[in-house]
């Protein structure tokens, strides 16, 4: 996906959130 943190389009909050920060 076009997030860092993002796997198979599934993230955890703390993914979200650190993305969101970014």
């Amino acid at each position: 996906g076009q997030f860092v943190g993002e796997s198979g389009g599934v993230r955890t909050p703390q993914q979200v959130v650190s993305e969101l920060l970014v």
